[in-house]
């Protein structure tokens, strides 16, 4: 389990006493609204679970989370009770799945939710859409959130990529640092009248320990050797896999003798 560290918060909303000296030290008469809430809340039931019992009502609600909600649904369960926030603010867990899918306030939110991960392993989802070529300045803060995402791979477990094809030649690719790794994930969106296809397999080096990998419409040169010894799942949709040899993949597979489960659906083009 992870730590938890609550602080006094739990104590501090239980003394009401406290709570009207502190007003009345700032001149005011009674409670304000948000304090008078905080009191309330402190009587309630919820408000006397264990820290390390609120933890594990936010991890399980962090697993259940998925990328078709809003962040603030995410969030939502921090808002329960300041003593609530005050534990998952000190929940590590809570903020090591990071999603990057907008753009207006991802790079702040990406730097707080990485302090407050404290060194956790984390997920990092990365949802970078087409958009139009002319649009310079958006493509530019998109490609700084995943190099900023890309600077702490050597702590991601599980990383879910989702961008158009005609992006991949432009991003950084250290995949060399991803010692922990586990999960891979990407799920590209082919452009058939654009550019030539590029090779994912070139630039993702093996990596120790992944497990499970998923390419969704990569383009992948099968003769190239990738699959890790320690694979044990691979579901891979292609868009324009190269050459047209299964003995290419018997090839790759030889690699992965832990291999357990393999989907391959358009994989000789």
């Amino acid at each position: 389990m992870d730590h938890v560290n609550p602080g006094n918060s739990g104590e501090r909303l239980n003394q009401s006493p406290e709570l009207v000296n502190e007003t009345n030290h700032f001149g005011l008469g009674e409670l304000t609204t948000i304090e008078r809430k905080r009191q309330y809340n402190a009587t309630l039931p919820i408000a006397k679970f264990a820290p390390e019992l609120v933890a594990k009502i936010l991890e399980a609600h962090y697993e259940q989370w998925s990328m078709n909600q809003s962040i603030y649904d995410w969030l939502a369960v921090t808002h329960i009770s300041h003593y609530w926030r005050s534990v998952a603010l000190n929940t590590a867990k809570f903020w090591s799945r990071i999603p990057i899918l907008s753009w207006d306030e991802n790079l702040s939110m990406f730097r707080e939710w990485l302090s407050r991960a404290q060194g956790a392993p984390l997920t990092i989802e990365i949802w970078l859409p087409d958009l139009d070529e002319d649009d310079e300045v958006i493509l530019a803060e998109r490609v700084e959130a995943y190099n900023m995402a890309m600077e702490h791979l050597a702590q991601v477990r599980s990383l879910h990529i989702h961008l158009p094809e005609t992006l991949l030649p432009q991003l950084r690719w250290p995949m060399s640092s991803a010692d922990i790794l586990e999960t891979l994930w990407f799920d590209i969106a082919p452009v058939p009248s654009g550019p030539p296809p590029f090779d994912l397999l070139s630039v993702l080096s093996p990596m120790p320990k992944l497990v499970a990998l998923n390419l969704e419409g990569a383009s992948m040169l099968w003769g190239r050797s990738f699959f890790p010894g320690s694979l044990r799942s691979a579901f891979i949709i292609g868009s324009n896999m190269r050459p047209h040899s299964f003995a290419a993949v018997l090839e790759n597979l030889a690699n992965a003798p832990l291999l357990e489960t393999l989907f391959l659906q358009s994989a000789f083009n």
